[in-house]
């Protein structure tokens, strides 16, 4: 898991605060927006006054801390770590930071559900009992299911990219996160 969040540390960037992104301000992809209560803020406004702000954000502990115990909490949030592949939990975990945790699971829940021929799963963006029963049948009988998984899910993230209307990034978003 540590090694997902170091991951999504490097494709979303250090600091950001682009008045066209919806986003707004970020810390390692972290939208003082969507996430205003986050505890890293107040570190980050006390270091906004040091001349090498942003930069020195890299080196500081406590938002080091701060991020991580956030994506740690995210990825423990998401009841991923039972699906027991590395790259389908790091696709469904990226997703999840990008697109919100109830999105990139319905997602993945969609994909299971085109994967499978006899019974419709409830997309309802919980990692349930349902969801790793028909996950693990579908494992056990379809050896292309990873693969097939995880790019279904690249196609509902990219169709969730293009609904944003943020045509500025949207190349972007795609070749670093689909591609």
């Amino acid at each position: 898991m540590k090694l997902f969040i170091l991951k999504i540390l490097v494709k979303e960037g250090l600091y950001s605060n682009d008045k066209d992104d919806n986003g707004k301000e970020t810390v390692y992809g972290i939208s003082r927006k969507y996430n205003p209560n986050w505890c890293g803020w107040k570190i980050v406004d006390k270091l906004k006054s040091n001349p090498k702000f942003p930069e020195i954000m890299s080196v500081n502990q406590n938002i080091y801390s701060a991020v991580l115990n956030y994506y740690k909490a995210k990825f423990d949030k998401m009841g991923i770590s039972e699906l027991n592949d590395d790259d389908l939990q790091y696709r469904i975990f990226d997703a999840g930071v990008n697109i919100g945790i109830r999105t990139a699971i319905k997602h993945f829940q969609l994909s299971l559900n085109i994967i499978n021929t006899k019974k419709t799963l409830l997309a309802d963006g919980i990692i349930g009992k349902k969801t790793l029963k028909l996950f693990r049948e579908l494992r056990e009988k379809k050896s292309y299911l990873i693969k097939n998984i995880i790019k279904l899910i690249n196609y509902y993230q990219t169709g969730y990219y293009i609904s944003l209307g943020q045509d500025k990034y949207i190349n972007g978003w795609i070749n670093n996160r689909i591609f």
